[in-house]
């Protein structure tokens, strides 16, 4: 039954996407790759403190919007 919960997990995520910014949901997208923060950073061509901080914004929205459904 994990598996079922990894699978409707992942949907939610794929349709909370769009209450992310861009640069949030850029941001996330190469930071769930494995990349750290100081890599998204290079990649985007921001500084690691604002790599952090989009990282932890676009977390803190999904998870506000799992939680609150809207």
């Amino acid at each position: 039954m994990r598996g079922m919960e990894t699978v409707d997990q992942r949907i939610d995520l794929r349709d909370a996407l769009p209450c992310l910014t861009e640069k949030q949901a850029g941001a996330l997208g190469v930071w769930v790759q494995g990349y750290t923060q100081k890599e998204v950073g290079i990649v985007m061509g921001i500084r690691q403190q604002c790599a952090g901080k989009l990282i932890n914004r676009g977390l803190a929205r999904i998870r506000w919007w799992l939680e609150t459904g809207v």
